[in-house]
This record gives C-alpha cells, structure tokens and sequence, in this order.
C-alpha cells in the first residue's frame, strides 16, 4: 500500500454566512495544524456552475490566505523529496454543506497563474483527492476481504420521463461495467425484470453484493435529490435520495462502494444532472464506506475509457481515492473529467483489505507455528462472542438497540458499548434486568432471523420460558449452521485434537459440536461469583472431582469464562461485573481448574473471535497478564488474535497501536481480518499436508 503526504482542508460555515477554513498536515512526529481563517466563497457566483471558471476561482479562495497555502506547499514538497503520492481530503462540515454543490475537482495548481485551466491540480495520478465525510453520531462502515468480491450492475431508463431526460443507454452501460469489472463477479437483473428498488435490494441481499453500480437520471424536487427508477411496469418511479441510502445501508450487508452515474450517449441531459451526487453524502453518513458519484452527465465514451482504469487500480490496492486518481489521468482530455466525486468515510478510503498477518511470504511463516501447535495438541483456543453473530447477532448493535429502547443518556459513543450500557439498565432498573433482558433480545433475534428452524410450541414463550428454554433453542439453531456449513467454527474447532477449550459464549454451541464429533466434554465455570461459584462446585460433584479436572483429546474440558446460559446471575454483562471478574482472576487460585490454568501457562493460546477493544479480551488479556507461571508461554512462537478493520474508525493507525501494544505486553501476534476468513484459512493450512 503506497504511503502519502496528507494534506487536510477542513472547511466550516461561519453564523453570519461567511466561510471558514484551516488546514491539517499529518505528520509521523505530530499533526501541523494551521490557524481558522476565512475564505472569500460565494457559491452563488454563476461562476462556479462552469467548469471551466470554477477550479481558478475555487483556487484563488482557497488558497489566498497565507496559511493555507503555505501549509499546501509543504505537503506537495514532501511529497516530492520523498517520491510520495499527495492525498488531499476535502472536509466540508455540515454547517456548509451546500458547498458539494460546486465542482471541486476541477480546483486548479496554486503554482500556477489563477485562472489557467489546462493546470488542474487533479490531473495526474499522483494527486489522490476524496470529499472526506465524518461526524461522531456516524456508524462505522463495514469493510470486507478482498475474497470473492462481486459486484451488482442496474440501469434504470424507465418510460414516462419528461423530454429534458436523454435516454440512457442501458445495455451499452452494463456492457462497460461489466467489462470494466472484469474478472469480478458481475450480477444484473434478469432482461424483463424492471429496475425497480426493491428489485435492487433483493438482488443485493440474495447475492452479497460488494459493488453497487447504478446508471439511473436524478433530479432535485425542493431541494430534495431524487433518483428515477422503474416500477413493476417499467414505468417512472421517483425515489427520493433519503429513502435509497436508507434502503442501501439497511441492508444485513451494505456495500463497501457504490457508484452512481448517469451515462449517456451524447449531450448534457437534464440541467438537475447533479442529483446523483447529493446522495453521495447521504450514502456516506449512513455508513456505506466509499461512494463514487456524478456530478453530471458522464458520457459514455468517456465512463468506457474511466472505469476499466478505475477497476483496475480499485483491484490492486482497494484505495477508492487513488483508483479515480489513475483513472482521471486517462480523461483529462475529455470535456467531463472533472465530473467523477469520490466521498469517504475512511482516512485512507480503502474499502477492503487483504486478510492474513502481513505479506505473502510472512503470511504462511506465521501459519506453520499454529499449524505445529495444533497438530501436537499444545494449543489452547479462547473463543469470543463473534463467532456468534450470525445465530445471535452483534453484541454492538444489541447495545445500541438497548440505548435507543431505554434511554441511555451518556456520551453517543457508548451506545456500541454493551457492558457499559448494560450498567446503566442495572443502575436504573434492577441488578438482573441486563441478564433477563439479554435472554429476551436474543430470542427475539432467533425469532426474527431463523424463524424456519424453530417449532412452534417454540414461538411464543413467556419471559420465564425463555429463560429456561434459550440455550435449547440455539443449540437446535446451531445444528442447523453445522450441518450447512463446513467451515463453521465450532465444527472446525471440534476436530481438532485439543484437551482444553476457553470461550466466553455461555451458550452449548461448542459443547454441542464436540459431542457430534464423537467427543464427551466437561463444562466448567470460571468461579467470578457466588452463582457461577455454586454452578461449577456442583458440576464438578456431579462428574466427580478427578474426572471433572482431567482433560483428554476424547473428554475434554470446556471453561466457560463469561457464564452460562443454564444460570442468567452467573452470566457478566455490566462493567461491574468485568471489573468484579479481573478482581476474582487477580486474587484467586482456585477460580479456574488447575488442568486449565495450567494449559494457560503452558501452551500456545489462539484467540478467536475476539474484539482487540472489546472488554471480554481486555479483561482476559489482563487477567492472563496476571497468571504465575505465565512465562512458561515464552517457549511458544507467538499468539494470535483477529482484528477486524469494522470495528475501527482508522484501522491502518490502530492496527500500528494494537501491535505495538500487544508485542509490549505478549508475544501476540494480529491477523487482520474477520473471524469467518481465519476459521476458513486455519483450516484450509490444518488440512494442508505436513
């Protein structure tokens, strides 16, 4: 991935109208952040609306206060001492956002005389520009691999426009995006389905869809954006920007980049040709990573020669930004190369990320030792809560339900924080209320989700029933995701020879999968309470003492740490309990089986399915921190841990961080990528022969 030199112009709206702005330049040894000055811009200026006028004018207000352009001219001489790319993010606040109405990208080079257009700042590859959207009420974007990626192709031409729309071109456009998008996975509705939104979103969820390309007219009613699709007859339908980015975003997997165009054959079309690109922003705020939009009618001898370099660079390195920089270069000569606008709401705008622990050749090195370790039964797995989230669904969006439902009133960002809004329903309810309501939330979701898999004596259960029945019930679910899929966690984990097993789920699931492979596991609980104290004591009675603390390939042992299912006091939900847990792990000996904590000490321990910046792992991570004997673990090679790139707002500077941190502390080693694509990769290199 190529570094840069980073140039930020953040631009504001003042009370009395006027414009503010300042720049910020990243830095390794510390940001260089310019004094707020004001900038002499009138939208209004009929100036603007030409694209030939618009970039020396643009110029010229941005760049006349000393400041800013001092600051730019540092940025482009880094970027030329060290041979480096120049990435400029635009950030217009919401207090000026009818600023995206102008055309940007046609900004020309402060080095050169106003006014001079054939000098465009943004006409070489390599100045990487992006309209960079953030605000702190926003949701993270879901990125993915870059495995399998497909893609989903509609062109709306619906009958009943008025004459100011041009027709579009449907067959030409799905034709050079399907050619441009070669050799990925290109969908497109069946020839006498009509483009209609529900049509869009079916195609979408049936099929995953990682790439959106839309080729549809838009126009503008009062302000509002509109984009005409199809109904079921093939007729005019008018959809309102808000209602397609709430219906994309909605979807259970959004896309990670949708493109929206208006490609035609000839001429300027509708004079509202600038709708599309409204809804970038409104795609954006929604969490959709990367939007690449319109700002007009882009011709279609012009899109033929953009997106197959725009494919092509998007595919190498996944930088939406960078990719429209290489492809811009190929159009600069065209009348509409200023039109294509890239929104992002990530730092770097990459959109997906190659999965592993680094390159090629480190990738397999870091594999062998896990391999090793596996194959002669000195690694001990510790399972988290993600392993769960297609049968449970996400303990982040769980959270956020729970503050939206019961008024959670602290900081926004809390509301992704499931123990920290779990204390506050303990404070103002009751202390069980999380526990109970954790029950109900689940079942609720199994409801929604697997309503096929469940009987209907099942359906309507009492609040008490849940309780009792919930861990029934998502085992029966669960032997359903077994049986369907090969490389299902559990299952995987299951086959291997391994006598100790650690997770944080407090449901069957992996007790269910280890008895289907033929195995008799012993369920134990880590000691953090009086009810998980009286649990365990009793199952340990009931296997006997030395049975219940020896552990074997064919009868292992499986420590539940967080609580079980079969005992709602015994599960930790609040920041109360997390801290009374460390509290137990610091002070105790006797709240783990030693046959555990000696496999802790002594073994190589593979986390999966853990958040770096959940509590479950920092609680675990600490309390192992804390263990004697944890030196024992230095013989081993290193640990490893998925860090998911959602679940981070700058996930390139917060893997350095985690690194750093975790090779401070441990020998702990990152794979960067979901829990799905390790299961799949530690089995694909477990089944490789030795």
């Amino acid at each position: 991935m190529a570094d840069y030199s980073e140039l930020e112009l953040v631009i504001q709206q003042a009370f009395n109208g006027s414009f503010l702005a300042h720049a910020r330049r990243r830095l390794k040894e510390g940001d260089s952040i310019t004094p707020i000055v004001s900038i002499a811009l009138e939208p209004a200026d009929p100036r603007f609306r030409d694209p030939r006028k618009c970039g020396a004018l643009l110029c010229q207000a941005l760049f006349s206060p000393i400041e800013l352009r001092s600051e730019f001219i540092k940025a482009r001489e880094l970027s030329k001492e060290r041979g480096l790319p120049l990435r400029i993010r635009l950030r217009i606040e919401p207090s000026a956002e009818r600023l995206h109405g102008i055309a940007w990208e046609t900004l020309t080079d402060p080095d050169t005389p106003f006014g001079t257009e054939e000098h465009a700042l943004l006409g070489e590859s390599k100045c990487v520009f992006s309209r960079y959207l953030f605000s702190r009420d926003f949701r993270l974007p879901k990125l993915r691999s870059q495995q399998g990626t497909n893609a989903l192709v509609i062109a709306a031409n619906p009958v009943g426009l008025n004459e100011t729309f041009a027709p579009i071109a449907a067959s030409a456009i799905i034709d050079v995006a399907r050619d441009a998008m070669s050799p990925l996975k290109v969908h497109t509705l069946p020839t006498d389905q009509p483009a209609t939104l529900n049509a869009l979103a079916n195609m979408m969820e049936t099929h995953a869809v990682d790439i959106l390309y839309l080729a549809c007219h838009g126009s503008r009613s009062q302000g509002e954006a509109i984009l005409w699709l199809e109904d079921e007859q093939g007729n005019a339908a008018r959809v309102t920007g808000e209602t397609f980015s709430h219906c994309i975003a909605g979807l259970e997997k959004p896309p990670t980049l949708v493109v929206l165009c208006s490609c035609l054959s000839a001429g300027s079309g509708s004079a509202e040709s600038d709708a599309l690109m409204a809804v970038g922003p409104l795609l954006a705020s929604k969490g959709i990573p990367a939007v690449l939009a319109m700002q007009g009618n882009f011709l279609l001898n012009t899109a033929a020669k953009f997106m197959p370099t725009f494919f092509s660079q998007l595919k190498k390195h996944g930088e939406v930004d960078r990719a429209v920089a290489f492809a811009r270069a190929e159009i600069i000569n065209e009348p509409d190369w200023w039109m294509p606008v890239v929104f992002t709401r990530l730092d770097n705008a990459r959109i997906w990320y190659p999965p592993g622990f680094g390159g090629d050749d480190k990738n397999q090195q870091a594999w062998d030792p896990i391999i090793d370790n596996l194959r002669d039964e000195k690694c001990t797995p510790i399972l988290g809560s993600t392993l769960n989230e297609a049968l449970f669904g996400s303990r982040r969006e769980l959270a956020r339900n729970w503050g939206e439902t019961y008024g959670y009133p602290l900081d926004d960002h809390d509301l992704d924080d499931l123990p920290q809004v779990a204390q506050f329903l303990a404070v103002t309810r009751q202390g069980k209320f999380p526990q109970h309501e954790f029950y109900k939330s689940i079942y609720r979701f199994i409801l929604k989700q697997h309503a096929s898999e469940i009987p209907d004596q099942l359906r309507r259960l009492s609040d008490a029933q849940i309780l009792e029945k919930l861990n029934s019930i998502i085992s029966l679910v669960g032997k359903r995701f077994r049986q369907n899929n090969p490389d299902d966690p559990h299952r995987v984990l299951a086959g291997y020879p391994l006598p100790v097993y650690i997770t944080t789920d407090p449901s069957d699931l992996l007790i269910d999968a280890l008895r289907e492979e033929g195995k008799t596991p012993k369920v134990r609980l880590f000691r953090w309470n009086h009810a998980a104290e009286v649990w365990d004591k009793n199952n340990e009675k009931r296997d006997g003492r030395a049975t219940a603390n020896k552990a074997t390939v064919d009868a292992p042992i499986v420590l539940k740490l967080f609580g079980t299912l079969d005992v709602p006091g015994t599960l930790v939900m609040t920041e109360d309990h997390y801290f009374d847990h460390l509290a137990k792990a610091s002070t105790s000996n006797v709240s783990l089986p030693s046959i555990v904590r000696s496999r802790l000490n002594d073994s190589a321990l593979l986390f999966i399915g853990l958040q770096v910046d959940s509590w479950e792992f920092r609680v675990l991570f600490r309390s192992l921190l804390q263990l004697e004997g944890k030196d024992l673990r230095d013989d081993y090679q290193h640990f490893s841990v998925q860090l998911d790139p959602n679940s981070l707002l700058d996930a390139v500077s917060a893997r350095r961080y985690i690194e750093k941190y975790l090779q401070t502390k441990a020998s702990l080693r990152l794979y960067w990528g979901d829990t799905e694509t390790f299961i799949r990769e530690l089995n694909k290199n477990y089944r490789r022969p030795s």
